[in-house]
């Protein structure tokens, strides 16, 4: 007989509270296991991956307001430029930085201003280091902690702060290509030439 033990995605897992299967209040710093049917779902929140979590989007959001800032002074010093092509540069970063509906940028008299919307930042922040465990093993097959422990998604793992899960990436300058994708060019022997 085969049974899985799976961590879920963000999405599944509101998904999952807004159901009712199981409240926000339920994440903790401690394991929390919720029955439905067959399925057990051990869940918990870690502080240390919500703050990272937090902390990464303060960073991006900084990011974003000093290109709107950079494109207010082009616009400035350059009186030919256009300021919907701006506008158009900036909503595209606030897509690519997925931060839409944070950042609210506006063209008002040629000059690129922006609203916060400090009530999505704390939508989207509910579920910061928020993980759930989805598994069809009984109580008395593998407790809580057991299961939680061999879960073998690396994420979860990583987010769980359980030994043997993946090293964290480095950051990357997006000034330089990474060498390590750049592929080595190809030189033709002139031995083979006729």
């Amino acid at each position: 007989e085969f049974h899985y033990i799976t961590a879920i995605t963000k999405p599944q897992i509101e998904k999952l509270v807004y159901s009712g299967i199981f409240q926000m209040e339920l994440f903790d710093k401690d394991i929390v296991e919720v029955m439905d049917e067959t399925i057990r779902y051990i869940l918990r929140k870690n502080p240390d991956r919500a703050k990272e979590i937090e902390d990464n989007r303060e960073s991006r959001i900084k990011y974003v307001l000093k290109k709107l800032n950079e494109q207010n002074e082009y616009l400035k010093e350059h009186k030919k430029a256009s300021p919907d092509v701006a506008l158009r540069n900036i909503k595209e970063e606030i897509v690519k930085r997925k931060l839409s509906g944070i950042i609210v940028p506006e063209l008002i008299e040629n000059k690129l201003f922006y609203k916060i919307n400090y009530d999505k930042i704390v939508e989207t922040s509910r579920f910061d280091g928020c993980y759930v465990i989805k598994t069809d093993l009984r109580a008395d097959e593998a407790s809580a902690k057991v299961v939680h422990d061999r879960c073998p998604r690396p994420r979860a793992r990583a987010e769980a702060g359980l030994p043997g899960a993946p090293p964290p990436r480095p950051a990357r300058s997006c000034s330089r290509p990474d060498p390590r994708r750049a592929r080595p060019r190809r030189r033709r022997s002139s031995a083979l030439a006729p």
